[in-house]
């Protein structure tokens, strides 16, 4: 509510008393009076903590091409097979981006697995 009254008016319309004491309430609370009792305790943690300078991101980079090149298929037949838009897989090969991680970890299984997979899938579509 503080973010969208003017002086006189909210959101276009004059403010009634109520909101006027609310508001002047609000802007004269001090951190004391404010109840935060709800609110779960956080702390700041030091930097890097979370990922450490070790993280290693998962699943690693992968070459799609390679994968592809792998199960011996055409870009249409790997596309067809596993599911993929050939235009993104084509995008993914000829550009080098790496795919998002879910995909990634897809790929990194039809790449140890790939009859595995291509049973699993069959009949699923």
């Amino acid at each position: 509510m503080l973010k969208r009254f003017r002086e006189k008016e909210l959101l276009g319309k004059p403010l009634s008393e109520k909101q006027k004491r609310e508001i002047a309430r609000a802007q004269s609370a001090s951190e004391g009076d404010i109840d935060t009792s709800d609110i779960p305790e956080t702390r700041e943690l030091p930097a890097g903590t979370v990922r450490g300078k070790n993280f290693q991101p998962f699943p690693a980079a992968v070459d799609v091409k390679a994968i592809r090149a792998k199960t011996g298929l055409s870009q249409a037949e790997f596309a067809k097979r596993y599911g993929f838009n050939v235009r993104t897989l084509q995008d993914w090969e000829s550009s080098g981006a790496q795919p998002p991680s879910p995909v990634r970890a897809y790929l990194t299984v039809i790449d140890r697995f790939p009859d595995m997979v291509a049973k699993a899938l069959k009949g699923a579509a």
